[in-house]
């Protein structure tokens, strides 16, 4: 059954998810728990049994509906619950949200059917940082770049790209996934560097201190100097200042199926956790 959650079936929701969850207290601390309150009564919806032996949240946000979206673990909760996502399915079909979607641990997925038209893996990367050589190339700082002109070579980099994930947002949600990217963190390292060829922007790379690794959260190049070794030498320019400045892991992330991913595995990185995403779409 799938119901608006109320303050009553919020309180049961909360209390199932105890029941099923056992580091619940690492998840559910207090700061969260005012706002997810906030965020689902009312809002959000339910598809759960009675007996509280399995639910999933279906949340609302933009023109879209993320079931158990990341502060929920991202995958049904409880024993057989993966069969209430067949009941999402028919709920959304009915609603006028454009996409349904759902990320999760990989191995929760394995050998289940998942009634999603696209799906998709991401994995987490991470690489122990080795002394390295600084390419021989004309690197510019991005805080002497234009902020505007970074975002046009990125949304040139991955329109039409094998990046799934810009496929499928809309012109709005393209827009705001900039700042998911963290500019002002990037701007400030010297790792963070741009690629220039005759007065032309090439690419780009963002890094910052994430946690004590040095993470990635992107790298792009242009459509038309793609796969001429511009990738290769922006990563070696981050890996010199990542050991210059003592960090001992760099970190990032991709879609499984990308030409990016082969680039990365090529330079030692090694999967840390796999993510499945599931979509569908109107």
């Amino acid at each position: 059954m799938i119901k608006i959650i109320n303050d009553d079936l919020y309180l049961k929701m909360i209390a199932w998810f105890k029941n099923h969850v056992k580091n619940h207290n690492k998840i559910l601390n207090e700061d969260l728990l005012v706002s997810l309150k906030y965020a689902l009564v009312d809002r959000a919806y339910l598809a759960y049994y009675e007996d509280g032996s399995g639910f999933v949240v279906l949340y609302p946000y933009d023109d879209n509906i993320a079931l158990n979206p990341w502060f929920l673990g991202g995958y049904p909760i409880g024993e057989g619950a993966e069969y209430l996502i067949d009941e999402a399915v028919i709920f959304f079909n009915k609603t006028a949200y454009k996409r349904l979607e759902m990320i999760g641990p990989s191995e929760y997925f394995e050998n289940k059917n998942i009634p999603m038209d696209l799906s998709y893996q991401y994995v987490d990367l991470i690489k122990v940082i080795e002394k390295t050589d600084l390419p021989d190339e004309a690197f510019v700082s991005i805080s002497d770049i234009r902020e505007e002109d970074l975002k046009a070579v990125y949304h040139d980099a991955f329109s039409g790209s094998d990046a799934k994930f810009y496929s499928f947002q809309s012109r709005l949600e393209k827009k705001e996934f900039w700042t998911c990217l963290h500019y002002e963190l990037a701007v400030k390292e010297k790792s963070s560097t741009a690629i220039f060829k005759e007065n032309e922007l090439v690419g780009f790379v963002f890094s910052y201190d994430n946690e004590g690794h040095k993470h990635i959260s992107c790298m792009c190049i242009k459509k038309k100097f793609q796969h001429q070794g511009y990738g290769t030498k922006i990563l070696q320019h981050v890996l010199y200042y990542a050991y210059l400045e003592g960090y001992k892991y760099l970190t990032l992330g991709t879609e499984k199926t990308m030409k990016a991913y082969d680039l990365y595995k090529s330079f030692g990185f090694e999967i840390k956790n796999t993510k499945s995403y599931f979509i569908k779409i109107k």
